[in-house]
């Protein structure tokens, strides 16, 4: 008799649950429909085979784990449930019902931040996130940032870049007057003027970037009368968008002799 009661009891144990075929399933299907909107996008793709994670994926990643495992947990209480219904004491049973409410707010608030990331939980991942690149591309929460050259005229510095939406959303970029240069003697180049989307941009402005479009930034920078920049140590660009300053930095970039 007692035998039989500790078969059944380990019958409804956690172990077991995993073991069960349906329980997995339903768990590998909870995967699909919560990745399957950003596993579609081609851009996702790519960058998780280049490896390329920025603040904003690993943020999304981050919640998307929180979810599959909300949603297996709750699947696991329900289980619990309805198969101790005679056995689970009162006690127990208020529990479960408590402890499934709260796997269900942890999941939806995973969802939405997967999905829209709006909290001021982004701050922890992607506000204090300070890529540096020596390369001539960059990518920073959806934004891909490539520099094409710098020229110098006189003592006006020019750089011309890049601007892409690589995203399925669209962007409104604002805040254009965190624009940092410094040459190879730590001299500091005064911010002229921001041409962005073949417009002049200031503190106040902003640009609407389409998903998947491209447009140019050209920024102008003016160095002391006793610099003589030959080299940009660095190029820090800060801009507004997705609810954060997004902070690119490029290093060590040629200056060209302007035509």
């Amino acid at each position: 008799m007692d035998e039989n009661i500790k078969k059944n009891k380990d019958s409804n144990g956690f172990f077991h649950f995993m073991t069960e075929l349906s329980v997995i399933q339903t768990l590998v299907l909870t995967a699909i429909a919560v990745l399957f909107p950003a596993l579609k996008s081609v851009d996702f793709l790519d960058r998780l085979r280049s490896l390329d994670f920025d603040g904003l994926l690993l943020y999304q990643t981050m919640f998307a784990s929180i979810a599959v495992v909300s949603a297996f947990f709750i699947l696991y209480v329900v289980s619990k449930l309805a198969t101790s219904e005679t056995a689970c004491s009162t006690f127990k049973k208020y529990f479960y019902y408590l402890l499934s409410c709260l796997l269900i707010f942890v999941f939806s608030l995973s969802l939405r931040e997967f999905y829209a990331p709006t909290s001021s939980f982004t701050s922890y991942v992607i506000g204090k996130e300070v890529k540096v690149n020596y390369g001539l591309i960059q990518v920073e929460s959806g934004l891909e940032y490539e520099i094409q050259t710098c020229s110098k005229s006189g003592k006006l510095i020019q750089c011309n870049l890049t601007v892409s939406n690589k995203t399925d959303e669209d962007y409104n970029v604002a805040r254009f007057d965190q624009i940092f240069f410094y040459d190879q003697s730590n001299s500091k180049g005064v911010l002229e003027k921001v041409i962005f989307d073949n417009q002049k941009v200031g503190r106040f402005s902003e640009i609407h970037l389409t998903k998947k479009s491209s447009t140019n930034l050209v920024l102008y920078f003016k160095m002391s009368a006793k610099s003589n920049t030959n080299l940009v140590k660095k190029l820090l660009i800060n801009f507004h968008y997705f609810g954060e300053n997004r902070s690119v930095i490029f290093r060590n970039l040629k200056i060209e002799s302007a035509k």
